[in-house]
């Protein structure tokens, strides 16, 4: 049945119609011969034959390549590269139901088994991975983590497209603080190339003023609106926070999106559940439990709660209904109740989904002292049109409100948050030359990739994550 098994050394592959493992595993190469290229996963050996998996990056599945095993070299190892020629054929099991019966297999880049920090066949825990970020992208969870992420990230483009929105780059580089918060990153030029800027005056600045890292794009989003009407963007954002937990980065990607001529909060809500549900659903083709590593530590009812995100209408409640709750439930809640004008923390946000069966939900006009100056005051002039989005296990997930487009009250606003209205004189330019009333939101990008691979951390949600303290590559 098999031919004898050529196993050279080589940088040149052999000149066969070369196929991806994606689209041998879907059918379209059966009973043809070709050539694949990609990496070890595992290795098995049997008496008269082994097993060898293939990945290349295409396929959440690797492909099983057959060849005699006393064809077996030292060189052919976990985690090598290596070019396979051969024919795929049919199996018939249940698993691995295409395989290829090889014909000659190259190792193109050797990967020495005694140094190399992924035990075959051994699963390892996440922080092991962690240590080798250049490395734990090989691991099949985070080949899926990552293919998850490139799915989602289009899928929202297609939403947005589809709905008319335009796409725009907003800067990285920025001296406005959007948030009011203070906790940014200062961009300094290296003085040892250019002494002339060692001198703090702002004369000496390398933009003339200070700069900064940008902690949202919201307010060129915001300007882009003005004139295009329906705009979004999906951005690296920076918070220099101290903090450290399982759910904050230091550096994270962010959905953001602003609409014009929007008077309705729900109107923005309706596009940020809207915008989910499209998402996750076109992201279902992955098989989000197939994780190895520390992936098998899904929380319970993880399934439940991708799919209440995906077919349940989110709950919708005011902040002083979740409150109401939050008080009358104090003997559940790990840590204090809040009173009215705090900001609920993870204890209590995660004891909100679990009140509403693990549903996301929306809580809308906060007071006006819990939330930033550019939010739109309401009537009662005690609270503001914003809202956040509650997601079960990974807490809020988003945050927007409708825009002050009010010219007066946002100068009274920034005068009562304490900001000076000179560092502010184009964002108000923006209501002096036509303003219109307007809405948007920031979704965190990676935290809903964390919230659909069920990671315990979401720095195993990201290619490399950044934190306080850690910055390794």
């Amino acid at each position: 049945m098999f031919r004898l098994c050529k196993l050279s050394y080589s940088t040149v592959a052999t000149a066969l119609k070369r196929f991806k493992i994606k689209d041998v595993v879907n059918g379209e190469a059966i009973s043809q011969n070709g050539a694949i290229q990609g990496w070890v996963q595992s290795i098995r050996k049997h008496k008269n034959f082994m097993f060898v998996d293939i990945v290349d990056g295409t396929s959440s599945n690797p492909l099983q390549v057959v060849l005699p095993s006393h064809m077996f070299n030292s060189q052919l190892q976990n985690g090598a590269a290596v070019s396979a020629n051969g024919k795929f054929v049919e199996t018939g099991l249940n698993v691995n139901k295409i395989e290829m019966v090889c014909e000659e297999i190259q190792v193109i880049g050797p990967c020495d088994p005694d140094t190399y920090p992924f035990l075959k066949h051994t699963p390892h825990d996440m922080q092991h991975l962690r240590n080798y970020p250049h490395l734990r992208m090989r691991r099949t969870s985070m080949i899926n983590a990552f293919q998850l992420r490139n799915q989602l990230e289009m899928s929202f483009h297609e939403f947005f497209q589809n709905k008319g929105f335009t796409h725009v780059h907003t800067p990285i580089i920025t001296t406005s603080d959007c948030e009011g918060a203070g906790e940014l990153f200062s961009l300094k030029s290296d003085t040892s190339t250019n002494p002339d800027m060692e001198n703090s005056n702002s004369e000496n600045h390398f933009f003339n003023k200070p700069a900064y890292l940008t902690v949202s794009g919201q307010m060129h989003l915001e300007a882009c609106a003005m004139s295009l009407g329906s705009v979004y963007t999906l951005s690296p954002v920076f918070r220099a926070e101290h903090g450290i937990s399982r759910k904050h980065l230091s550096e994270f990607r962010m959905l953001e999106v602003e609409v014009a001529f929007t008077q309705d909060l729900h109107e923005i809500l309706d596009l940020i559940e809207d915008s989910i549900k499209f998402c996750i659903e076109r992201v279902q083709s992955i098989t989000l439990k197939k994780f190895d590593d520390g992936y098998k530590d899904i929380p319970p009812q993880h399934q439940k709660a991708v799919k209440n995100a995906t077919c349940t209408n989110y709950v919708r409640i005011l902040y002083s209904e979740a409150l109401d709750i939050l008080q009358k439930n104090s003997h559940k809640l790990t840590t204090a109740a809040p009173v009215w004008g705090d900001d609920f923390n993870s204890d209590q946000e995660s004891f909100l989904v679990k009140h509403f069966g693990l549903t996301p939900v929306f809580i809308i006009n906060f007071p006006k002292v819990a939330k930033p100056f550019y939010m739109y005051a309401n009537n009662d002039n005690n609270t503001v049109a914003a809202v956040d989005l509650i997601f079960p296990f990974c807490g809020e997930i988003c945050g927007g409100s409708l825009r002050e487009h009010r010219l007066d009250v946002l100068q009274n606003s920034l005068r009562t948050s304490g900001l000076y209205e000179k560092d502010y004189e184009w964002y108000l330019d923006l209501r002096r030359f036509g303003s219109a009333p307007h809405g948007g939101y920031g979704l965190g990008f990676d935290r809903l990739v964390h919230f659909l691979l069920g990671t315990r951390n979401i720095k195993d949600a990201v290619p490399f994550p950044r934190t306080p303290h850690s910055c390794p590559l």
